[in-house]
């Protein structure tokens, strides 16, 4: 059930945390791929990235950068959702805005969108945030209900190869209400959320 297969990853966890202790001297060690756990004691100057294969691969920050860059461009035609995860203040967020910056990913997608999201949200506003991001609101965008929202979003992104960033996720729920709007039309379109979370993690990038 899913008590197991969360009890699974946190045995993974602590395995990969008993190998980075073993590991001394080292800046930053990438593990993976789809969801990206950062772990330092210095914001920025290291990082701790795991997926399931465990294999060490020494980097510094410019390296994570790039590996999410050219994630990014991968040439898979279904939505992917990238999970970049760890303690407040590590540095998720910056991570993520060099990405969402960086000339390779402008490059990719037709159109970006950024929205932060954080522990209380309300999500008129986050929807309000998206649409600036990828259409001009409507006139009388304020006297629209949510659904009307969420509708007006979806149909902006539909047929478009979309990036995404969702900021300092919090809840399982605040994923949900967004995702929905973010429609797969097999064109390589792009979710990436960061989270303090293990477990988000695992339920938006299984």
């Amino acid at each position: 059930g899913i008590h197991q297969y969360f009890s699974h990853i946190s045995g993974e966890i602590q395995s990969i945390r008993r190998k980075i202790r073993q590991i001394r001297g080292i800046k930053g060690i990438t593990l993976g791929l789809k969801t990206l756990q950062l772990q330092s004691s210095h914001p920025l100057k290291g990082h701790s990235l795991s997926d399931s294969n465990l294999r060490n691969i020494v980097v510094g920050f410019d390296a994570v950068l790039k590996k999410i860059v050219d994630r990014l461009a991968e040439p898979l035609l279904g939505r992917e959702v990238l999970a970049i995860v760890g303690m407040g203040g590590i540095g998720k967020t910056t991570l993520a805005r060099q990405m969402f910056d960086h000339p390779d990913t402008d490059f990719q997608f037709h159109c970006r969108a950024w929205v932060r999201v954080s522990q209380v949200y309300q999500l008129r506003n986050l929807l309000l945030d998206l649409l600036r991001f990828v259409t001009k609101p409507s006139d009388n965008v304020h006297e629209k209900t949510n659904e009307d929202l969420a509708q007006d979003l979806y149909q902006s992104l539909k047929g478009r190869k979309y990036l995404v960033v969702m900021d300092d996720v919090w809840s399982n729920e605040a994923w949900d209400c967004i995702q929905m709007c973010l429609l797969d039309d097999k064109n390589g379109s792009r979710i990436v959320m960061t989270s303090r979370f293990v477990e988000l993690a695992t339920y938006v990038s299984p």
